[in-house]
């Protein structure tokens, strides 16, 4: 019979698979995907042989369309057997008989990635042995159980071979979806995996199939584009894969699906922890890692590690946008400017950073701002001024010098405006001709810029526009000072006033640039600018255009036509730094200025100069200058320009002028240089000014010569320039005028009369002595010099020659002496606000150094010692004050013998004067036919003595006195009164052996001399001298206080009074006549002079500024406010003058005479 096969086996893999018709020829497709021809084969049954199927005979597939041929386009990967797998061979497989059986028969293998090596053996033929039996009996037995036994190993044989075929058609078709699902061919897997599952459904490779294909859809979804990677982690945390037992494949597969999770999620702290669980639990079911399980979670870290970035990335960002917002709130101002430097700090720190774009809009929303926070305001400004204090003063002016008198007048007449000068806020008038003071008025010590003169028209009186009330206020004055009209400003004013057209621009510290009008002093409006304004306004002649620094760190472009702000320069100066206001620069025509330029202070120190363009209509910005300079050494005077060119002083006082260059690929500052010395010092100009001191810059230059302050002295100097041969120099000859340090910007005064320029100086000479002249430009001529405001320390000489003359001698702090007239006076109040008390009787020869000036009494009471030396040279002079019926006469003497600084206050022992000397010796001047005997007294320094110990000297008749260095006790000397006498010491009062010394002084009563001795701890012991000459210690009183300043005081009714001021801030008040302490009370701060005692009160004027009056016997405070001026302070204790009159001299030069009344009157 013949039969047909009904299975064959794949040339590719090697599986049984079962045939369609079995009778035909036809292709047949594999579950591999292969296709090969099939032939059917003839076979005889032979019991004993077993088939295992046909070969084919090719395996060339069709690729037509034809019924029954394959398709060209299958879903199986086009691979051939040739190419991806070996020949298919006879597989040989070996059979673990150990291996337990499941329920139905088959193997209970799990799943594994190790390759099982499975040999059958051969054909078995099974044939019956036929042996001889041993007896008859048993013969058929053991035949039978011999059968028997060969027939069940024959079906047992088969049976192994069966399981064992199936075992390795299942392996292979494992194996081989494994290998496809590696090669990501999941479809052709998928299909494999099915097969496989179908053929075994109940076997762990149908579970391993459901984990693969699990894994593979949900890969598949990953990769898809519209996937949300969400989706699949929610999928597998709501089900767990891990929670079976598949083999180390398997979990790889799944690793890759933890993998292609993580690089397709979005960084979130729960996924990565839950991969990493997972990625643990894999590891552990996984008996060999080669380090897929690693490679996730080195995934994680670096997945977590990206996170933390981003994180901290974040944080960064948020506070880089939070302390930039915070720099948006700030004033408008401010804004740009503070995020410019956040930004050069955030590139500093980090060049690459990713907020650089955010300070870029911040910056262009700050300059958008800062234009729009610029605005003009003029509603009821002037409802909302408040009004300034209209307090006054009453009291002198010092002014008058004699050498004015010896000059010739040589101006115009009088009635022309005066000259102006600011000194320590005080508004000095000068007559033209002669210099005189014509009147003064009280500014405030903050104002330090001069009035402006301003005239409506040609032939109308001219006007003196000033600042007043410290700058709070704005007046008009006519020529002789009166007051037209006064404005309050809203604001302070420091910076100065600028004028245009019939206005005042007015730049004030809060930010108001205020506009006043000139008529009538009515404010018009104001921009609000947002900064402090301490430089004038700048406007270019005939311009409606200006430029206000507006610190710190900006320029603002105003028009005065449009009142809006066109533009804003971003020059990044510091509070305060600028030199001067921006000057103009013409560089591309010359009616419109194109650049100003900056020069201002820089650390170093350094002087930086600073071109820059305006901005216009397409950039209203500008914050990067176009060109810089810098001088190193310090702060340099403004620089000056004329015409199209610019003269610089540096702090070496090298002299440079430079040309403004018009050719944009150049430097816009071309400097001209001196042929054989470049940048020529004035030293080497002016050699006789090399070591003279004051103030050094240029004042105004021309095509020919420079008008130049040098070391303190008005010079001339020539020169010549041109492109070919440079700069020549050359210094004018003397005379120099001496200017000193300026204390206010010299004036140009034009006279258009006599077609003539000078130079209105004001300034300080190095004896301390203040000096306001008048210097012709053209001639190099002095006109006049006056001084003014004299500052006095010390107590006056008052001189009562007859009841008509009655005045005071004074001498000022650089050693001028003055007379200041007594006189009784009815009434105050209807005097002018300022009198001419007083004038300068003698000046201090010596200019060029201060000096130290003592006035002391003589016996005779008709003449006075002036005593002073020069503290450089140690050189000493005495001038003999002396005064008849008609005037005073001064004579002059050298003291060349002394050639030590003095080292206390000098005193006067009858008609000798004492002089302690650094030394350590005490000079006796005793004059003689009015000539001066210098002779060497005891020695009154101890070697315990410290370098700069001051000796202390008082005075106990007049051939007595007593000194102590503070260290060593006291000691006393008699020295009499005869020119060849020499001096001898002699015992100190019984019991009196004091130690350290605070204070040592003495005061004459009506039988004797009291002395007072003060040590550092508080102890005040009392001595007298008597008429006879012995000496005696009255009484000791322990105040227990560390004190800070004694005094002894005159009191009502001429009591002696003792005032201390201690450390600890109290004020006591003792009583030297009955030697017990009256009062003591606390003080808010130290006093600032002796206290003055007039009428039973105590006036008392603190450091802090305050001034108390209290009563004398109990020390209540009466009073604490007083008709003062704010910020006025008095230089020394005021001194009482006829009929109850008080004079207090101030430090800014003024004395003030008034009575306690007036003084205490608050209307």
């Amino acid at each position: 019979m013949t039969k047909y096969p009904k299975k064959t086996n794949c040339p590719a893999c090697g599986i049984r698979i079962r045939l369609k018709y079995p009778q035909q020829a036809h292709y047949h497709e594999c579950t591999c995907g292969e296709w090969f021809f099939y032939e059917p084969i003839k076979e005889d049954v032979d019991p004993n042989f077993i088939q295992l199927g046909p070969m084919p005979k090719s395996i060339t597939p069709r690729v037509t369309k034809l019924a029954g041929l394959p398709p060209v386009n299958t879903t199986a990967p086009k691979v051939t057997i040739f190419k991806d797998h070996e020949p298919p061979v006879q597989v040989k497989t070996t059979l673990n008989l150990n291996e337990p059986e499941t329920e139905n028969g088959e193997t209970s293998i799990l799943p594994s990635d190790e390759t099982i090596n499975l040999s059958t053996t051969t054909s078995v033929n099974i044939t019956p042995t036929h042996q001889r039996a041993k007896s008859s009996s048993i013969a058929p037995l053991l035949v039978t159980s011999g059968l028997f036994v060969l027939v069940m190993l024959g079906l047992t044989a088969a049976w192994l071979f069966i399981d064992v075929a199936k075992l390795e058609t299942e392996e292979k078709k494992r194996n081989y979806a494994q290998e496809q699902l590696q090669d990501k061919n999941f479809l052709l897997a998928s299909v494999k995996f099915e097969e496989l599952a179908s053929l075994h459904p109940q076997s762990a490779w149908h579970q391993e199939y459901l984990l693969l294909e699990k894994v593979a859809s949900l890969r598949n979804g990953l990769e898809s584009e519209s996937h949300n990677p969400s989706e699949t982690f929610e999928k597998l945390r709501a089900k767990p894969l891990t929670t079976s037992e598949h083999s180390p494949f398997a979990w790889i597969q799944y690793l890759g699906l933890m993998q292609a999770l993580l690089e397709k999620s979005a960084s979130d702290p729960t996924l990565l922890d839950w991969v990493e669980v997972e990625a643990y639990n894999v590891k552990k079911k996984i008996p060999k890692d080669e380090g897929e399980t690693e490679a996730v979670l080195a995934l994680i870290a670096e997945k977590r590690t990206a996170m933390a970035k981003q994180k901290l990335e974040e944080q960064e960002k948020a506070s880089f946008l939070a302390r930039l917002k915070r720099l948006e709130v700030q004033p408008a101002p401010l804004v740009f400017q503070s995020i410019q430097d956040f930004m050069e700090q955030e590139l500093l720190q980090n060049p690459k950073s990713n907020n650089i774009s955010d300070c870029k809009i911040a910056l262009d929303n700050s300059k958008n701002r800062h234009l729009r926070s610029i605005v003009y305001e003029k509603n009821n400004l002037q409802e909302t001024q408040s009004q300034p204090s209209q307090k006054s003063l009453q009291g002198w002016k010092y002014f008058q010098h004699a050498e004015q008198f010896l000059r010739t007048p040589n101006w115009s007449p009088e009635l022309q405006t005066p000259i102006l000068t600011v000194n320590q806020g005080i508004l000095y008038a000068f007559d033209r001709t002669r210099g005189n003071v014509l009147w003064v008025k009280r500014l405030g010590g903050d104002v330090q810029s001069s009035p402006l003169v301003f005239s409506a028209n040609q032939g109308a009186e001219p006007t003196l526009i000033t600042l007043e009330d410290n700058g709070i206020s704005l007046s008009a004055l006519d020529k002789s000072g009166s007051t037209l009209w006064k404005t309050s400003l809203g604001g302070t004013c420091l910076a100065g006033i600028t004028l245009w057209h019939n206005t005042a621009l007015i730049p004030c510290l809060e930010g108001f640039l205020v506009e006043v009008e000139l008529a009538g002093g009515n404010i018009l409006g104001r921009w609000n600018l947002g900064q402090s304004l301490l430089q004038p306004i700048c406007i270019p002649h005939d311009s409606s255009f200006g430029f206000i620094p507006a610190d710190p760190g900006n320029i603002l472009c105003l028009d005065f036509a449009t009142k809006k702000c066109t533009g804003i320069i971003a020059s990044n100066h510091a509070l305060g730094t600028l030199i001067s206001s921006p000057i103009p620069v013409f560089l591309n025509n010359q009616k419109e200025p194109s650049h100003i330029l900056l020069s201002s202070e820089e650390p170093g120190p350094i002087t930086k100069l600073r071109v820059f363009p305006l901005p216009t209509t397409q950039n209203n910005y500008i914050n990067e200058p176009m060109y810089s300079l810098s001088f190193r050494g310090g702060i340099i005077p403004a620089p000056v320009p004329y015409q199209n060119r610019l003269a610089i002083l540096d702090q070496t006082q090298h002299l440079s002028f430079f040309a403004w260059n018009e050719e944009v690929a150049k430097p816009p500052l071309i400097p001209f240089f001196d042929e054989k010395n470049q940048n020529k010092p004035l030293a080497t100009l002016f050699e006789s000014l090399k070591q003279k001191q004051g103030s050094s810059q240029v004042l105004a230059f021309d095509e020919t010569e420079a008008d130049i302050l040098y070391n303190g002295n008005f010079c001339k100097l020539l020169f010549a320039w041109n492109l070919r041969d440079g700069l020549k120099l050359a210094s004018s000859k003397p005379p120099f005028h001496q200017t000193g340090a300026l204390l206010s910007k010299p004036t140009l005064v034009e006279d258009p009369a006599l077609s003539r320029n000078a130079w209105a100086i004001t300034g300080k000479l190095p004896n301390n002595s203040t000096i306001s002249q008048l210097i012709d430009s053209e001639k190099n001529k002095l006109l006049w010099k006056t001084l003014i405001s004299p500052l006095f320390i010390a107590a006056p000489l008052p001189f009562a020659l007859t009841p008509e003359k009655n005045f005071f001698l004074l001498t000022d702090t650089a050693g001028n002496l003055f007379l200041a007239k007594n006189n009784p006076q009815a009434t105050l109040a209807n005097q002018p606000n300022w009198a001419e008390g007083a004038f300068c009787i003698a000046r201090n020869p010596n200019a060029d150094s201060p000096s130290l000036s003592h006035l002391l009494p003589l016996d005779d009471k008709k003449s006075a010692l002036q005593i002073f030396q020069d503290t450089i040279s140690n050189k000493v002079v005495l001038k003999l004050i002396t005064f008849d019926n008609e005037s005073q006469n001064i004579k002059l003497f050298d003291i060349p013998e002394i050639s030590h600084a003095f080292a206390g206050i000098p005193k006067t022992l009858g008609n000798q004067i004492l002089i302690p000397l650094s030394n350590g010796s005490i000079a006796r001047i005793w004059l003689k036919d009015n000539k001066p005997i210098l002779s060497t007294g005891p020695t009154w320094k101890s070697s315990e003595a410290a370098k700069n110990t001051q000796c202390k000297i008082a005075i106990l008749d007049n051939n007595t006195f007593c000194f102590s260095d503070g260290t060593n006790g006291t000691s006393f000397f008699r020295w009499n009164n005869i020119p060849d006498a020499t001096f001898e010491k002699i015992k100190a009062p019984q019991n009196f052996v004091p130690a350290q010394c605070f204070s040592l002084e003495s005061i004459p009563t009506e039988k004797s001399t009291l002395g007072i001795f003060l040590d550092p701890q508080g102890q005040l012991l009392s001595f007298e001298a008597k008429p006879d000459g012995s000496l005696q210690k009255l009484n000791t009183i322990d105040l227990k206080l560390t004190p800070k300043a004694s005094w002894i005081v005159q009191g009502a009714n001429h009591p002696l009074r003792y005032a201390i001021a201690s450390n600890a801030r109290r004020f006591v008040w003792i009583d030297l006549t009955g030697e017990k302490t009256l009062w003591d009370i606390p003080l808010a701060s130290a006093p600032l002079v002796k206290p003055f005692v007039i009428n039973q009160k105590i006036l008392l004027f603190l450091e802090s500024g305050d001034t108390l009056l209290l009563d004398e016997a109990t020390g209540k405070v009466l009073k604490t406010g007083f008709n003062l001026p704010e910020g006025l302070f008095p230089s020394t204790t005021p001194y009482q003058g006829a009929d109850g009159s008080i004079f207090i001299p101030f430090t800014d030069g003024t004395v003030l005479q008034t009575t306690l009344k007036e003084l205490t009157n608050d209307s």
